[in-house]
């Protein structure tokens, strides 16, 4: 066949016939009993999904036509599970797509092979970049699913910080993140605790001459790490 699959237009809706799809699938069972099958097993309705129609005859029986349309044309060619049919889906997902646009569906074999080829490879790109990205989706998912705060010491650590406690102590009062100069040294702002990066914590303690006094600390929460990462780690990559 010259053409990959031909689209043909019935009532305004693009449409393929399915003997040519079931000859392009190279399905070993025969059209008549193929395409009723499909028919029952998938809940196909006529005239919604296909359109029967009597092809003229030369002589002897007419046979049976079946245009369906492309939604029905991909699941057709999903469930065959093979490589003819994953050629044909994208083929027609291409085919949808142009419709959309003002230039043509290809018509010819090569036009089509190339088509499939190019989608085939922006699968694959988006495949690849999946694949890379899924352990810093996991550091993400990990740091920000959890309610448990950390010291700024062992947030450092957990975010693999290229510097120390202290340094980062200075780069977040630099950026006007804590606050400097008296009991309030080193606490955050209140935004950035509304944005549950950061929380403070009370503790009271007696003195040796039974005095009361109360402390103040800064903690990260494992939100605030992802945040720590995004803003100074060497991979702020990681869960941009």
């Amino acid at each position: 066949m010259n053409a990959l699959i031909p689209i043909q237009s019935q009532a305004g809706i693009q449409t393929v016939n399915a003997r040519e799809l079931h000859q392009f699938l190279e399905v070993g069972k025969d059209f008549s009993n193929w395409i009723k099958d499909r028919i029952e097993k998938y809940g196909f309705s006529e005239g919604t999904d296909f359109t029967p129609e009597l092809a003229k005859s030369s002589g002897g029986r007419p046979s049976l036509e079946y245009h369906v349309t492309l939604a029905m044309a991909k699941e057709l060619s999903m469930v065959e599970r093979n490589e003819k049919g994953k050629q044909a889906r994208q083929y027609f997902i291409e085919c949808e797509r142009r419709a959309m646009q003002p230039f043509a569906i290809p018509q010819t074999l090569p036009e089509a092979l190339r088509l499939a080829a190019d989608l085939q490879e922006k699968v694959n790109e988006q495949d690849g970049k999946l694949e890379e990205a899924a352990p810093k989706i996991e550091f993400h998912d990990r740091v920000t699913a959890s309610n448990d705060v950390l010291d700024m010491a062992a947030a450092v650590r957990l975010a693999k910080l290229p510097f120390g406690r202290n340094t980062l102590l200075n780069k977040l009062r630099e950026a006007g993140v804590l606050m400097t100069g008296g009991r309030r040294h080193n606490l955050p702002l209140k935004r950035f605790i509304s944005q549950g990066l950061f929380t403070v914590n009370e503790s009271a303690y007696e003195d040796s001459k039974g005095e009361k006094h109360v402390t103040l600390t800064t903690y990260v929460t494992q939100k605030g790490v992802a945040w720590l990462v995004r803003k100074f780690g060497r991979s702020a990559e990681m869960i941009s």
